[in-house]
Parts: C-alpha cells; sequence; structure tokens
C-alpha cells in the first residue's frame, strides 16, 4: 500500500555502533540503550498537532525513560513538552482543549498533573500513595477518571511473638491465596490488593474511589455523555479467580453508586468505548466455545446494553485498539495478519477497508507486533513508523485502500 504520505519525526531513532568496521557487526546488545522511538500519540486541541511518549532508554538506571514531545502534522515545530530523568507519560487533552492531564513522577511518586494550554502553567492534582493509570477526562472537562492500586491486608495464618530489640529473625512467612501470584519479569510476588476505578477534581482535591470490593478493575474508564457515570469492564462474578477469561461491560452512577450490568454473555467483553454522540457503545468480545484460541471482534450497543451486534464477522483476525470515526458512523481498529500490524475502518453497517498493515512496533525485546495509532478528525491517521525512526501519517479514507469484505 501506498498511502503513507510523509514520516515524522525522523531523528528519534539514533544507533551508535562503535567498532562496526572492525567487528563487522550491524548491531549488538548495548545499542538498545541508544535507542529511542515514538508511541501513544494523542492529537492536540485543533487537530494540527500531534503530542506523543517519547522512549528512551537510561544506561545507568538500566530502565527505560518516558518523556513527552510534540510535532505538528506538517512536520514541522518539533519540541518537547516535558523532557529530563523523570517520567513524563500519558497525556490527555480535556475535551475543551484547554488543558494536558498526564502522570509524572518528577517530584518522586508518580501523580497526575495539569498544564495549561495557553500559559504553559502546570498544578499537581494528586498525592496518591500509588502510580495512576488509564487516565479519562469527563465530556464537562471537570473531572478526571482514573484507575489505581488499592493494597489489601496480607493473609496471615499465626502470629508471631515480638522478637527481643536487636535480634535478627527471619521474615515472616508468604501465604499464598491468590490463584494469579506472580508475574513474568522481575515484578515476582504481586502485591495485596486490587485495581480500582477513582475520579479527581481537574483543580486537585482527594481522590474519590468510585469501585469497591475484592476485584480488579483494570479496564480504562469511559464516561457517560452526560458526566453522570462511568462505564468499565470487569469480572464481578464470585469465582473471578477461576475464570480469568470471562468478563461484562458496566456502568455506575456516580451520585447513586448503582451498578448497571451491560452485557451477559459466557465470554469476554471489554474495552467500552462512547459513541461521540453517547448513545452507543463500542467494544471488544466473543462468545466463549471454550478454544485455546478464539477471535475477539468489534460489538457495537445501545448506551443501554440493548440492540447488540457484531460489526466485524467477516474476520478472521482478532480486533483491538478501537477508535470512533469523529462523525460516528464508524470506527478504527487495528489487527494482526501475518506478521504485520494492519489498522483498518468498519462502517456501522459492517462494511469497511483497510488503511494500512504498516503500524509500527514498540515491542524491542519481543518479536511481537505492536503499536498504537491516533485518528485526526479531519480522518487522518498518525502511527508509529515500523522503522521506528519517529510517527507516520495516512491520509483520510478518501483515498485507496484494500478490501476485507
Amino acid at each position: 500500500m501506498k498511502n503513507l504520505q510523509f514520516i515524522l519525526c525522523s531523528a528519534l531513532m539514533s544507533i551508535s555502533v562503535a567498532g562496526v568496521a572492525a567487528d563487522k557487526e550491524a548491531f549488538s546488545s548495548s545499542d538498545i540503550f541508544h535507542l529511542e522511538y515514538a508511541t501513544n500519540p494523542r492529537i492536540a486541541p485543533g487537530g494540527n498537532a500531534v503530542v506523543y511518549e517519547r522512549k528512551s532508554m537510561d544506561v545507568m538506571a538500566d530502565s527505560r525513560r518516558t518523556n513527552i514531545w510534540s510535532v505538528d502534522l506538517d512536520g514541522t515545530n518539533h519540541r518537547p513538552i516535558f523532557s529530563g530523568k523523570a517520567h513524563y507519560s500519558m497525556p490527555r487533552f480535556s475535551p475543551d482543549g484547554t488543558r494536558m492531564a498526564y502522570v509524572s513522577s518528577n517530584e518522586g511518586k508518580a501523580q497526575i498533573y495539569i498544564k495549561w494550554l495557553d500559559t504553559g502553567q502546570t498544578a499537581r492534582v494528586t498525592d496518591v500513595q500509588f502510580a495512576p493509570s488509564r487516565l479519562s477526562w469527563s465530556p464537562d472537562s471537570q473531572t478526571i477518571a482514573f484507575t489505581m492500586f488499592v493494597p489489601a491486608k496480607p493473609v496471615s495464618l499465626y502470629s508471631l511473638p515480638s522478637k527481643p530489640k536487636g535480634a535478627k529473625w527471619a521474615k515472616n512467612a508468604t501465604v499464598v491465596d491468590k490463584v494469579t501470584y506472580r508475574h513474568d519479569g522481575r515484578r515476582g510476588l504481586l502485591p495485596e490488593g486490587f485495581v480500582h476505578v477513582f475520579t479527581v477534581p481537574a483543580d486537585g482535591g482527594t481522590p474519590r474511589q468510585i469501585t469497591s470490593g475484592n476485584f480488579q478493575y483494570g479496564s480504562a474508564p469511559g464516561w457517560l455523555k452526560d458526566n453522570s457515570g462511568i462505564i468499565f469492564s470487569a469480572n464481578l462474578n464470585d469465582n473471578w479467580e477461576l475464570d480469568p477469561v470471562e468478563s461484562d461491560i458496566y456502568s455506575i452512577n456516580l451520585q447513586s453508586g448503582d451498578l448497571v450490568r451491560l452485557t451477559d454473555r459466557k465470554g469476554p467483553d471489554s474495552s467500552p468505548r462512547i459513541s461521540p454522540n453517547g448513545a452507543q457503545i463500542a467494544y471488544l468480545g466473543f462468545d466463549d466455545k471454550l478454544l485455546s484460541n478464539q477471535n475477539v471482534s468489534l460489538y457495537v450497543m445501545a448506551v443501554d446494553g440493548s440492540g447488540a451486534r457484531l460489526l466485524t464477522a467477516d474476520l478472521d483476525r482478532s480486533v483491538n485498539g478501537v477508535q470512533w470515526a469523529a462523525d460516528g458512523k464508524g470506527l478504527y481498529y487495528s489487527y494482526d495478519n501475518e506478521g504485520k500490524h494492519f489498522a483498518a475502518y468498519v462502517t456501522l453497517s459492517g462494511g469497511g477497508r483497510v488503511i494500512t498493515d504498516k503500524i509500527g512496533g514498540t515491542e524491542l525485546g519481543r518479536p511481537y507486533t505492536s503499536g498504537g495509532f491516533r485518528v485526526v478528525p479531519d480522518g487522518r491517521m498518525v502511527s508509529p513508523s515500523p522503522a521506528l525512526t519517529g510517527l507516520q501519517i495516512w491520509p483520510s479514507l478518501t483515498g485507496s485502500g484494500a478490501q476485507f469484505n
């Protein structure tokens, strides 16, 4: 496909390999510390620029660093918004276009901050113990929803006597009573607790925990159009630990706390996205047939959970990365096929087209397809470059594109 208009930020990836001529090595393991790449693009108010997370490596700390940069969609005015040794991530613009929320560890622990776009002033709006994630502005730009880990008291089988002053005793035994109690990589044993949904006023204040109970509410929260409630996906069944595939979509009223289950079938329903007019919810899921591999499909339903219908019945691949078109007449999504990461569009009647098969990946250590994209209000699409050289932009759907059905 030749939809590519131009490459943005081509200087983002810098590879320095010493002694290439002598050793005839094109790449060595230490070169990972010289890589930089763009990810998680967000369209700035006005639709003329994109803000993105710029990932780089800290050789002294053996860790990844995230800063926030901006570039105009014509490739000019490339500059940092927040840059330094601290982490700056998750830029999210308020619906009224006046502010940008983000998460930073600039003052120690990760907190939510606000940047006013007209003056550049910033303010911290949270003082929480654990890192906030999955920020989401309310439609009236007055409140921010987010998810955060809440610790729980670990199980204790017995109580040890108090040790004498100065004594060096062995640590207390670790009691495992969870089905999933550790993760791969460097995380090891997982802390006792659950991820819940919170809200905080955009001008600062005490965060309010919206969800409750010993359940994991780890999905990104979305807002009802009238600001009255939040939608999310979770498995709230009693045996949720024994059924990791299952989940449903819920809405919760912020005033009364009333919880409404919007989907109810055997199988996962997740990633809810409210339409621009607030009347419909797009979501992902499938009817669980107890197979080892099952395709995740794209559905749409009314905001009250009625009238659910499948939009990607003709696509024999799993769908992710769903975004509504600005006019609400269709949805953009991504999927993998034969080692490539595709972006496509589907109308509410089920017709659609492929936009590109060249969505860039952002996995440096493993050969996985990955990478996201963001749709400009005029229909153009911004995504990471396949070669990790920055960002690329694709034209609106008025151009050519391959059909998938």
